[in-house]
């Protein structure tokens, strides 16, 4: 299903609408007839379909609200370890910054060249679902120009000791960001949500209307709602692909300012 991020957002909801709008709507005039002729529908089954499709209902709609939540809490954990990689990284430009110079300068070059890569080649990666590693040659290199530095006072001790930490702690919020590239609902759960939604607008047919109009406006609203549901579960399932993902603009603001005061 990964190539519904591949197309904008706003044509991704109105196919997703479409769809269940076609599928219950045709269902619906496909099988009214025959439902009606053999099922014996009346006003008196109608309580027993009210019941049955509350029931249904009621499991759908804690369904897809649980679904919901969770794909947002994901979401929003995913934009927080982006976060995290953005705020490590700018903790340890400004402890570089601190050693003497040439080591100062060669470090704050490194780490402005792997913001760079991180926006323009990895970003676009996970975009796509993929997981690129071209950031981490920068931060080797960063890694051994730190070990070349040899301290001669107690400060620069401590600051080696400081900046060792401040890299790890990149590394790891780094480790999580690329962990979070593949997140998304398993499709078990998918299975679920779809063929429930089904079953629940399918239950709506053996309902008994004395006009059938009636029957496929109400039919048509239940599949919109659904269908909107399942749009927004879809548009933020995965939350670095598509239009609706997370963004790079932390690092853009944070390589602009470093620019602009070094």
């Amino acid at each position: 299903m990964y190539w519904i991020y591949d197309i904008p957002t706003w044509l991704l909801g109105v196919l997703a609408v479409a769809v269940f709008l076609f599928v219950s709507l045709g269902g619906l005039l496909l099988s009214h007839g025959f439902i009606r002729e053999r099922l014996m529908l009346s006003n008196e089954t109608n309580n027993a379909v009210c019941g049955y499709i509350s029931g249904i209902g009621a499991v759908l709609g804690l369904l897809l609200g649980f679904v919901a939540v969770a794909t947002w809490q994901a979401f929003n954990n995913a934009a927080s370890l982006a976060t995290r990689e953005a705020a490590e990284v700018g903790s340890l430009y400004l402890d570089v910054s601190s050693y003497p110079p040439p080591y100062a300068k060669n470090m704050q070059e490194i780490l402005k060249t792997y913001l760079t890569t991180v926006i323009d080649t990895e970003w676009p990666a996970q975009m796509r679902g993929q997981v690129a590693h071209e950031g981490m040659r920068h931060l080797h290199r960063l890694h051994h120009e730190i070990f070349t530095f040899e301290p001669k006072t107690i400060n620069q001790q401590v600051l080696q000791a400081e900046v060792f930490h401040a890299l790890n702690n990149v590394l790891n919020a780094r480790r999580m960001r690329l962990d979070a590239v593949d997140d998304g609902l398993p499709a078990p759960l998918w299975y679920v949500v779809l063929i429930g939604s089904v079953v629940s607008i399918a239950t709506t047919y053996f309902f008994h209307f004395p006009s059938f109009k009636v029957h496929l406006i109400l039919t048509g609203k239940f599949a919109l709602f659904t269908g909107i549901m399942v749009f927004l579960i879809a548009a933020v399932d995965n939350p670095f692909r598509g239009e609706v993902s997370i963004s790079p603009d932390l690092y853009r603001m944070m390589l602009e300012s470093w620019s602009t005061n070094p």
